[in-house]
Protein backbone atom coordinates (compact mmCIF):
# COMPACT_ATOMS: atom_id res chain seq x y z
CA UNK A 1 0.00 0.00 0.00
CA UNK A 2 1.17 3.16 -0.95
CA UNK A 3 1.98 6.26 1.28
CA UNK A 4 -0.47 8.28 -0.49
CA UNK A 5 -3.50 5.83 0.01
CA UNK A 6 -1.87 5.37 3.92
CA UNK A 7 -1.44 9.22 4.97
CA UNK A 8 -5.04 9.47 6.38
CA UNK A 9 -5.45 6.91 8.21
CA UNK A 10 -8.82 6.08 6.98
CA UNK A 11 -9.85 3.35 4.38
CA UNK A 12 -13.21 2.75 2.88
CA UNK A 13 -14.64 -0.84 3.61
CA UNK A 14 -17.17 -2.51 2.21
CA UNK A 15 -18.86 -5.55 3.07
CA UNK A 16 -20.12 -7.96 1.28
CA UNK A 17 -20.70 -11.40 0.73
CA UNK A 18 -20.43 -13.76 -2.19
CA UNK A 19 -24.27 -14.34 -2.84
CA UNK A 20 -23.81 -10.41 -3.52
CA UNK A 21 -21.22 -10.94 -6.23
CA UNK A 22 -23.63 -9.66 -9.13
CA UNK A 23 -23.49 -6.13 -7.05
CA UNK A 24 -19.92 -5.41 -6.79
CA UNK A 25 -19.00 -5.20 -10.92
CA UNK A 26 -21.91 -2.25 -10.52
CA UNK A 27 -20.84 -0.53 -7.77
CA UNK A 28 -17.52 -0.07 -8.05
CA UNK A 29 -18.10 1.11 -11.68
CA UNK A 30 -19.83 3.21 -10.00
CA UNK A 31 -17.38 4.02 -7.26
CA UNK A 32 -14.33 4.97 -9.38
CA UNK A 33 -16.36 6.85 -11.95
CA UNK A 34 -17.65 9.57 -9.17
CA UNK A 35 -14.84 9.12 -6.85
CA UNK A 36 -11.32 8.69 -9.08
CA UNK A 37 -9.49 10.37 -6.41
CA UNK A 38 -10.46 8.56 -3.69
CA UNK A 39 -7.64 9.01 -1.11
CA UNK A 40 -8.04 5.97 0.88
CA UNK A 41 -7.67 2.34 0.33
CA UNK A 42 -10.36 0.20 -0.36
CA UNK A 43 -11.62 -3.42 1.10
CA UNK A 44 -14.07 -5.39 0.14
CA UNK A 45 -15.46 -8.27 2.71
CA UNK A 46 -16.25 -11.22 0.92
CA UNK A 47 -16.42 -15.48 1.92
CA UNK A 48 -14.33 -16.85 -0.83
CA UNK A 49 -14.68 -15.08 -4.30
CA UNK A 50 -12.12 -12.41 -5.01
CA UNK A 51 -13.07 -9.01 -6.84
CA UNK A 52 -10.32 -8.88 -9.92
CA UNK A 53 -9.52 -4.77 -9.79
CA UNK A 54 -6.15 -3.75 -8.74
CA UNK A 55 -7.59 -0.76 -6.75
CA UNK A 56 -9.72 -3.42 -4.62
CA UNK A 57 -8.43 -4.90 -1.89
CA UNK A 58 -10.86 -8.36 -1.07
CA UNK A 59 -10.79 -9.56 2.32
CA UNK A 60 -11.44 -13.13 1.63
CA UNK A 61 -12.99 -14.82 5.11
CA UNK A 62 -14.48 -18.33 3.68
CA UNK A 63 -16.42 -18.84 6.21
CA UNK A 64 -19.34 -16.21 7.04
CA UNK A 65 -19.51 -16.47 10.57
CA UNK A 66 -22.34 -13.35 10.43
CA UNK A 67 -22.30 -10.17 9.64
CA UNK A 68 -21.31 -9.02 13.47
CA UNK A 69 -18.94 -11.82 13.67
CA UNK A 70 -17.41 -10.74 9.88
CA UNK A 71 -17.04 -6.94 10.33
CA UNK A 72 -15.02 -7.96 13.36
CA UNK A 73 -12.52 -10.18 12.53
CA UNK A 74 -12.65 -7.59 9.02
CA UNK A 75 -12.34 -4.12 11.07
CA UNK A 76 -9.31 -5.65 13.30
CA UNK A 77 -7.21 -6.83 10.13
CA UNK A 78 -7.21 -3.46 8.45
CA UNK A 79 -4.27 -1.03 10.04
CA UNK A 80 -6.67 1.84 9.45
CA UNK A 81 -7.84 3.53 12.34
CA UNK A 82 -10.81 4.98 10.59
CA UNK A 83 -13.07 4.05 7.98
CA UNK A 84 -16.22 4.66 5.22
CA UNK A 85 -18.59 2.47 5.66
CA UNK A 86 -20.48 1.72 2.29
CA UNK A 87 -23.12 -0.98 1.55
CA UNK A 88 -22.16 -3.14 -1.56
CA UNK A 89 -25.79 -1.90 -3.31
CA UNK A 90 -25.33 1.98 -2.61
CA UNK A 91 -24.32 3.29 -6.13
CA UNK A 92 -22.81 6.51 -6.50
CA UNK A 93 -24.73 9.29 -8.68
CA UNK A 94 -22.80 12.94 -8.28
CA UNK A 95 -18.70 13.41 -8.23
CA UNK A 96 -17.41 13.29 -4.59
CA UNK A 97 -15.96 16.60 -3.07
CA UNK A 98 -12.18 14.71 -1.61
CA UNK A 99 -11.13 17.95 -0.42
CA UNK A 100 -14.50 17.64 1.67
CA UNK A 101 -14.52 14.61 2.85
CA UNK A 102 -11.17 15.28 3.62
CA UNK A 103 -12.42 17.96 6.13
CA UNK A 104 -15.05 16.15 7.91
CA UNK A 105 -12.66 13.79 8.58
CA UNK A 106 -10.14 15.91 10.62
CA UNK A 107 -13.68 16.87 12.22
CA UNK A 108 -14.16 13.58 13.51
CA UNK A 109 -10.37 13.06 14.09
CA UNK A 110 -10.23 16.78 16.42
CA UNK A 111 -13.44 16.33 18.49
CA UNK A 112 -13.01 12.52 19.73
CA UNK A 113 -16.55 11.71 17.43
CA UNK A 114 -17.38 8.11 16.71
CA UNK A 115 -19.55 8.86 13.91
CA UNK A 116 -19.77 11.42 10.84
CA UNK A 117 -23.00 10.56 8.36
CA UNK A 118 -22.26 11.20 5.30
CA UNK A 119 -25.79 11.33 3.77
CA UNK A 120 -28.28 12.84 5.98
CA UNK A 121 -30.77 9.36 6.43
CA UNK A 122 -31.78 10.24 8.80
CA UNK A 123 -30.36 13.78 9.55
CA UNK A 124 -29.11 15.30 12.76
CA UNK A 125 -31.02 16.89 15.67
CA UNK A 126 -29.47 19.94 16.67
CA UNK A 127 -26.36 21.93 15.96
CA UNK A 128 -22.93 20.95 16.32
CA UNK A 129 -21.64 24.18 17.38
CA UNK A 130 -18.17 23.35 16.57
CA UNK A 131 -19.05 23.47 12.49
CA UNK A 132 -22.39 25.06 10.93
CA UNK A 133 -22.23 22.38 8.17
CA UNK A 134 -23.38 19.21 10.10
CA UNK A 135 -25.91 18.63 13.01
CA UNK A 136 -25.42 16.30 16.61
CA UNK A 137 -27.45 12.69 16.37
CA UNK A 138 -29.43 13.40 19.33
CA UNK A 139 -28.02 10.79 22.24
CA UNK A 140 -31.74 8.83 21.99
CA UNK A 141 -32.54 9.35 18.48
CA UNK A 142 -33.98 6.38 16.14
CA UNK A 143 -31.50 5.36 14.08
CA UNK A 144 -28.35 6.61 15.63
CA UNK A 145 -26.42 3.85 14.72
CA UNK A 146 -27.41 3.52 10.79
CA UNK A 147 -25.28 1.31 8.10
CA UNK A 148 -25.56 3.71 5.24
CA UNK A 149 -22.77 5.54 4.30
CA UNK A 150 -20.68 7.41 6.97
CA UNK A 151 -17.27 7.89 8.56
CA UNK A 152 -16.47 5.91 11.87
CA UNK A 153 -14.17 5.39 14.52
CA UNK A 154 -12.99 1.84 14.04
CA UNK A 155 -13.11 1.12 18.07
CA UNK A 156 -16.27 2.71 18.17
CA UNK A 157 -17.85 0.62 15.49
CA UNK A 158 -16.55 -2.50 17.43
CA UNK A 159 -18.11 -1.38 20.65
CA UNK A 160 -21.18 -1.32 18.88
CA UNK A 161 -20.87 -4.70 17.33
CA UNK A 162 -22.67 -7.55 18.84
CA UNK A 163 -22.16 -11.54 18.31
CA UNK A 164 -24.77 -13.15 15.86
CA UNK A 165 -26.43 -9.77 14.87
CA UNK A 166 -26.84 -9.01 11.00
CA UNK A 167 -26.94 -5.30 9.94
CA UNK A 168 -30.33 -4.72 10.68
CA UNK A 169 -30.40 -6.12 14.36
CA UNK A 170 -27.14 -3.62 14.73
CA UNK A 171 -28.86 -0.33 13.21
CA UNK A 172 -31.80 -1.13 15.84
CA UNK A 173 -30.39 -2.78 19.03
CA UNK A 174 -26.89 -1.02 18.12
CA UNK A 175 -28.84 2.38 18.25
CA UNK A 176 -30.13 1.38 21.72
CA UNK A 177 -26.70 0.35 22.93
CA UNK A 178 -25.47 3.86 21.59
CA UNK A 179 -27.97 5.51 24.00
CA UNK A 180 -26.04 4.44 26.84
CA UNK A 181 -23.06 6.10 26.03
CA UNK A 182 -21.75 9.80 25.80
CA UNK A 183 -20.11 9.40 22.04
CA UNK A 184 -20.43 12.33 19.48
CA UNK A 185 -22.52 10.94 16.77
CA UNK A 186 -22.60 13.96 14.24
CA UNK A 187 -24.37 14.13 10.32
CA UNK A 188 -24.36 16.48 7.45
CA UNK A 189 -27.89 18.54 7.15
CA UNK A 190 -30.53 17.10 4.69
CA UNK A 191 -29.35 20.60 2.42
CA UNK A 192 -25.93 19.52 1.82
CA UNK A 193 -25.59 15.72 1.52
CA UNK A 194 -21.53 14.74 1.66
CA UNK A 195 -22.25 12.43 -0.62
CA UNK A 196 -24.71 11.35 -3.04
CA UNK A 197 -26.17 7.72 -4.22
CA UNK A 198 -28.57 5.65 -5.31
CA UNK A 199 -29.85 3.67 -2.15
CA UNK A 200 -30.49 0.42 -2.10
CA UNK A 201 -30.33 -1.28 -4.98
CA UNK A 202 -31.57 -4.69 -3.84
CA UNK A 203 -34.25 -4.98 -1.53
CA UNK A 204 -36.09 -8.40 -1.11
CA UNK A 205 -33.71 -10.56 -3.49
CA UNK A 206 -34.76 -8.21 -6.22
CA UNK A 207 -33.01 -5.25 -8.63
CA UNK A 208 -34.82 -2.61 -8.22
CA UNK A 209 -35.84 -0.92 -11.28
CA UNK A 210 -34.43 2.32 -10.48
CA UNK A 211 -30.88 0.87 -10.36
CA UNK A 212 -31.48 -1.01 -13.65
CA UNK A 213 -32.34 1.45 -15.08
CA UNK A 214 -29.49 3.67 -13.81
CA UNK A 215 -27.02 1.57 -14.80
CA UNK A 216 -28.61 1.15 -18.15
CA UNK A 217 -28.44 4.75 -18.70
CA UNK A 218 -24.68 4.98 -17.32
CA UNK A 219 -23.28 2.28 -19.95
CA UNK A 220 -22.45 0.05 -16.74
CA UNK A 221 -23.22 -3.92 -17.18
CA UNK A 222 -25.64 -5.56 -14.81
CA UNK A 223 -25.92 -9.11 -14.17
CA UNK A 224 -29.53 -9.82 -14.37
CA UNK A 225 -29.28 -13.65 -14.27
CA UNK A 226 -28.38 -14.49 -10.40
CA UNK A 227 -31.40 -12.35 -9.30
CA UNK A 228 -35.11 -10.74 -10.73
CA UNK A 229 -36.06 -7.44 -10.90
CA UNK A 230 -39.01 -6.25 -9.13
CA UNK A 231 -41.86 -5.79 -10.87
CA UNK A 232 -43.40 -2.62 -12.26
CA UNK A 233 -46.02 -2.67 -10.03
CA UNK A 234 -44.09 -2.70 -6.69
CA UNK A 235 -42.23 0.02 -8.61
CA UNK A 236 -44.92 2.30 -9.15
CA UNK A 237 -46.38 1.74 -5.59
CA UNK A 238 -42.94 3.07 -4.14
CA UNK A 239 -43.40 5.88 -6.52
CA UNK A 240 -47.02 5.91 -5.07
CA UNK A 241 -45.89 6.01 -1.67
CA UNK A 242 -43.31 9.16 -2.08
CA UNK A 243 -45.81 11.54 -2.65
CA UNK A 244 -46.84 13.01 0.61
CA UNK A 245 -50.74 13.21 0.04
CA UNK A 246 -51.29 9.90 -1.32
CA UNK A 247 -48.04 8.23 0.07
CA UNK A 248 -49.73 8.95 3.82
CA UNK A 249 -53.25 7.06 2.23
CA UNK A 250 -51.79 4.32 0.94
CA UNK A 251 -49.84 3.39 4.05
CA UNK A 252 -53.02 4.00 6.29
CA UNK A 253 -54.74 1.84 4.48
CA UNK A 254 -52.44 -1.02 4.53
CA UNK A 255 -52.72 -0.53 8.36
CA UNK A 256 -56.15 -0.72 8.40
CA UNK A 257 -55.94 -4.03 6.49
CA UNK A 258 -53.56 -5.49 8.99
CA UNK A 259 -56.22 -4.38 11.88
CA UNK A 260 -58.68 -6.08 10.26
CA UNK A 261 -57.12 -9.26 9.48
CA UNK A 262 -55.98 -9.15 13.53
CA UNK A 263 -59.64 -8.70 14.03
CA UNK A 264 -61.20 -11.15 11.99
Amino acid sequence: MNEEKNGHNCAIVVPSCDGYEDSWLPFFSFFFKYWPDCPFPVYLITGEKIYSDPRVQTIALGVDNGWANNMKVSLETIPEKYFLYFLEDVFLTKTVDTKRILSLLEVLKNNNVSCLRLYPSPGPDGPFLFNKELGIIGKQAPYRVSTMTAIWDKEAFIRLLKPGENAWQMELDGTRRSWLSDELFLSVWKESPAIEYLATAIKKGHWQYDAVRFCRQEGVPIDLTHRGVETWWLYFNRRLERMPILGWLLKMLRRLKKIAKRVG
